[in-house]
């Protein structure tokens, strides 16, 4: 009979957590074992009670979390421009200037200066793609890496500033609804306005109303952070304001003065344009 109570009690345990227990065996004889309760679940504390062999109470003693890797935290840091290194901001070297093109004070971003990475000289011109397109090598005819190196000991704000107007002021005036390549449109095969749309969108995603967007253009100077790029105190900006739309999930641009635009490169072709 014994024997038959403790087979079943061996079929019963199956399965539940352990406990001690005392058992009989047919001789009569007894022995301490272990069992098994119905498993609870368990909810993780930042303390436990720390018990030893003897049943006495050890005290709480700290758990210790496991290390999660630098990939995986939160809020962790976007990169300021696609070749950043170090936290850089893809600024100069020390005899380099850098010509870049920003926008200025996106909506839904805060903190820090509020500009956010389009492109920059000559970063832009080391892509394959402008290496490899004719058109893109003859919109920047004569312009190398070398072009933006200055005579060691001689680099300095004024020059790199004076530079970068030049070059910058060319594209400051292009029509957000054209289609041509450049600095900011770099395969030409949408408008100019609905590509910064997109890229605005990925700034502050989620966006489903209008906004109104400033792009300007600032330089980088013998190591030094990026800094307004200007002529007598006015600085150099597009000389169309950003006007997006996200109604439909996905920016596209219009026109801030509700006159009309294209909204393809085939309307951008039969638009007039401005002398």
């Amino acid at each position: 009979m014994k024997t038959c109570v403790l087979s079943l009690l061996f079929v019963v345990i199956v399965g539940v957590t352990s406990q001690k227990v005392i058992v009989v065996d047919s001789a009569g004889n007894t022995k301490s074992t272990s069992i098994l309760s119905p498993q609870k679940t368990f909810k993780p504390s930042s303390k436990t009670t720390v018990v030893d062999n003897g049943g006495n109470n050890g005290g709480e003693k700290a758990l210790s979390s496991p290390a999660v890797p630098a990939a995986f935290r939160l809020n962790r840091r976007q990169p300021f421009c696609p070749l950043e290194r170090n936290e850089n901001r893809c600024r100069s070297r020390r005899n380099q200037f850098k010509c870049g093109v920003f926008f200025m004070d996106l909506d839904g971003q805060t903190g820090g200066d509020g500009i956010r990475w389009l492109g920059a000289l000559p970063d832009f011109l080391l892509k394959p793609s402008v290496r490899r397109s004719p058109k893109m090598l003859k919109t920047f005819a004569g312009l190398h890496k070398k072009s933006f190196r200055t005579i060691p000991g001689f680099c300095n704000e004024h020059y790199a500033n004076a530079q970068c107007y030049n070059l910058m002021s060319k594209i400051s005036s292009v029509p957000l609804d054209g289609c041509s390549q450049s600095l900011l449109n770099e395969y030409g095969d949408r408008t100019l306005g609905d590509i910064l749309c997109e890229k605005a969108g990925r700034f502050a995603p989620g966006q489903h109303f209008q906004s109104f967007v400033k792009i300007g253009f600032y330089h980088s100077a013998c190591g030094g952070d990026w800094t307004e790029t200007h002529k007598r105190g006015k600085h150099l900006q597009l000389e169309e304001e950003l006007c997006c739309k996200y109604d439909t999930g996905k920016g596209q641009f219009f026109r801030c003065t509700g006159g009309e635009f294209a909204s393809t490169c085939d309307e951008a072709t039969l638009l007039p344009r401005r002398a």
